[in-house]
Protein backbone atom coordinates (compact mmCIF):
# COMPACT_ATOMS: atom_id res chain seq x y z
CA UNK A 1 0.00 0.00 0.00
CA UNK A 2 2.79 2.64 0.95
CA UNK A 3 4.44 1.71 -2.35
CA UNK A 4 1.88 1.95 -4.14
CA UNK A 5 0.92 5.81 -3.16
CA UNK A 6 4.97 6.61 -3.20
CA UNK A 7 4.24 5.60 -6.79
CA UNK A 8 1.22 7.59 -7.44
CA UNK A 9 3.20 11.07 -6.21
CA UNK A 10 5.73 9.87 -8.08
CA UNK A 11 3.37 10.31 -11.18
CA UNK A 12 2.09 13.42 -10.06
CA UNK A 13 5.02 15.36 -9.56
CA UNK A 14 6.49 14.10 -12.68
CA UNK A 15 2.99 15.35 -14.13
CA UNK A 16 3.57 18.69 -12.46
CA UNK A 17 7.10 18.97 -13.67
CA UNK A 18 5.46 18.26 -17.43
CA UNK A 19 2.99 21.00 -17.18
CA UNK A 20 4.57 23.88 -15.62
CA UNK A 21 7.79 23.84 -17.64
CA UNK A 22 5.69 23.49 -21.07
CA UNK A 23 4.01 26.60 -20.03
CA UNK A 24 7.76 28.30 -20.42
CA UNK A 25 8.55 26.66 -23.77
CA UNK A 26 9.84 28.90 -26.43
CA UNK A 27 9.10 27.72 -30.13
CA UNK A 28 9.70 29.72 -33.59
CA UNK A 29 6.71 32.46 -34.24
CA UNK A 30 5.24 33.89 -37.22
CA UNK A 31 3.27 37.00 -38.08
CA UNK A 32 -0.27 36.76 -38.54
CA UNK A 33 -0.67 37.76 -42.45
CA UNK A 34 -2.27 41.42 -43.12
CA UNK A 35 -1.00 42.46 -39.63
CA UNK A 36 1.15 46.04 -41.02
CA UNK A 37 1.26 47.26 -37.48
CA UNK A 38 3.08 44.35 -36.05
CA UNK A 39 5.00 44.27 -38.89
CA UNK A 40 6.35 47.93 -38.24
CA UNK A 41 6.88 46.88 -34.94
CA UNK A 42 8.81 44.19 -35.88
CA UNK A 43 11.09 46.36 -38.09
CA UNK A 44 11.45 49.04 -35.16
CA UNK A 45 12.73 46.67 -33.11
CA UNK A 46 15.18 45.25 -35.75
CA UNK A 47 16.22 48.45 -36.21
CA UNK A 48 16.55 49.67 -32.68
CA UNK A 49 18.86 46.11 -32.18
CA UNK A 50 21.27 46.79 -34.32
CA UNK A 51 22.79 49.94 -33.21
CA UNK A 52 24.35 52.17 -35.41
CA UNK A 53 23.99 49.83 -38.69
CA UNK A 54 21.68 51.01 -41.34
CA UNK A 55 19.99 48.85 -43.12
CA UNK A 56 19.11 48.47 -46.41
CA UNK A 57 16.61 45.54 -46.24
CA UNK A 58 15.35 42.64 -44.45
CA UNK A 59 15.53 39.40 -45.87
CA UNK A 60 12.47 36.62 -45.29
CA UNK A 61 8.55 37.14 -44.90
CA UNK A 62 8.00 37.10 -41.22
CA UNK A 63 4.42 35.62 -42.16
CA UNK A 64 5.85 32.44 -43.34
CA UNK A 65 9.04 32.01 -41.95
CA UNK A 66 11.22 32.95 -38.13
CA UNK A 67 14.28 33.60 -39.09
CA UNK A 68 14.96 37.00 -40.87
CA UNK A 69 18.12 38.55 -41.60
CA UNK A 70 18.81 42.54 -41.49
CA UNK A 71 21.51 43.68 -43.87
CA UNK A 72 23.64 46.56 -44.08
CA UNK A 73 23.43 49.09 -46.23
CA UNK A 74 26.68 49.17 -49.01
CA UNK A 75 29.31 51.30 -48.30
CA UNK A 76 29.23 55.13 -49.74
CA UNK A 77 31.82 56.51 -52.05
CA UNK A 78 34.10 57.97 -48.90
CA UNK A 79 34.31 54.53 -46.96
CA UNK A 80 36.36 52.01 -48.00
CA UNK A 81 34.85 48.99 -46.32
CA UNK A 82 31.80 48.27 -44.24
CA UNK A 83 32.67 47.28 -40.13
CA UNK A 84 28.72 46.13 -40.41
CA UNK A 85 27.81 42.31 -41.46
CA UNK A 86 24.51 40.99 -42.12
CA UNK A 87 22.41 39.97 -38.34
CA UNK A 88 19.88 37.10 -38.05
CA UNK A 89 17.05 37.28 -36.02
CA UNK A 90 14.64 34.58 -35.07
CA UNK A 91 10.85 35.70 -33.99
CA UNK A 92 9.78 33.68 -31.20
CA UNK A 93 6.72 32.98 -28.78
CA UNK A 94 6.59 32.23 -25.34
CA UNK A 95 3.22 31.47 -23.87
CA UNK A 96 1.51 34.76 -25.73
CA UNK A 97 4.58 36.83 -25.69
CA UNK A 98 6.70 37.47 -28.86
CA UNK A 99 10.21 38.28 -28.50
CA UNK A 100 13.06 38.78 -31.41
CA UNK A 101 16.40 36.82 -30.89
CA UNK A 102 19.52 38.03 -32.09
CA UNK A 103 21.42 34.48 -33.39
CA UNK A 104 24.86 36.12 -33.24
CA UNK A 105 24.75 36.67 -29.36
CA UNK A 106 21.52 35.46 -28.38
CA UNK A 107 20.03 38.83 -27.41
CA UNK A 108 16.44 38.93 -26.73
CA UNK A 109 14.27 41.74 -27.65
CA UNK A 110 10.58 41.72 -26.11
CA UNK A 111 7.99 42.83 -28.61
CA UNK A 112 4.77 44.51 -26.86
CA UNK A 113 2.11 44.53 -28.75
CA UNK A 114 3.58 41.99 -31.69
CA UNK A 115 0.67 39.53 -32.73
CA UNK A 116 2.26 36.26 -33.77
CA UNK A 117 1.49 32.31 -33.76
CA UNK A 118 3.51 29.49 -33.22
CA UNK A 119 5.36 28.46 -36.27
Amino acid sequence: MRSSLIFVAQVLLLLFMACTSAKGESVPALLLPDDKKSYDLLRQAITESVRGMRISSIAGDPTTTSRLVASPREPNQYEMNSIFRPVTFELRIRGKNCYLVNENDQFEVDLPGLKCKPA
